[in-house]
């Protein structure tokens, strides 16, 4: 049975969105605490709640990407890349484009709103369409950043393109 790349992007951003809100502000709290405690959280907190709501397991540094979401047959559905530093984020882009799986996040920390995105952005979704006018997979991209704004507010910021680079979902989550 092939993946339908929109059915796993729909059930991994509702799993996302759903444990982003369950999660307590004291674990956003210790995950801020530096860079290498922003990508524990994602792999020893978040994700393996996500993965298991979705039936999947979770693995890390699977063909060198951070996380990976397998079925039960060992297949990648959700490759996940956690980048500290977004300036090198199309490090992690071109990584992803590389990788077979029907779903490709990139989690980010900074001040998305407040320039980054329009920065950054365009040029990502350029490097990704042009992966895809050679590869012919389906596959929904998503950017996932978490914005610390102070006095234990957090907010993330999750928006999703296919391989075209056309935005086909855009969220914003105000926790606290």
């Amino acid at each position: 049975m092939k993946f339908d790349a929109l059915t796993e992007w729909r059930n991994f951003e509702a799993a996302l969105i759903q444990e982003l809100k369950a999660t307590p502000i004291a674990e956003f709290e210790k995950a801020w605490d530096g860079r290498l405690a922003k990508t524990a959280f994602y792999g020893s907190v978040l994700l393996p709640k996500i993965a298991e709501s979705l039936g999947y397991k979770i693995a890390s540094e699977f063909l060198r990407v951070d996380f990976v979401i397998l079925n039960s047959d060992q297949v990648p559905v959700v490759f996940i890349e956690s980048e500290n530093n977004h300036e090198s984020g199309h490090e992690e882009i071109e990584k992803l484009c590389a990788v077979s799986a029907p779903v490709r996040v990139l989690f980010l920390s900074c001040d998305w709103v407040e320039g980054e995105r329009e920065k950054w952005l365009p040029g990502w979704l350029d490097i990704i369409a042009t992966h895809h006018k050679y590869y012919g997979q389906e596959a929904v991209y998503m950017i996932v950043v978490g914005e610390w704004r102070g006095t234990l507010q957090y907010s993330y910021y999750v928006e999703s393109f296919d391989g075209s680079g056309k935005e086909i979902g855009r969220k914003e989550l105000s926790l606290s």
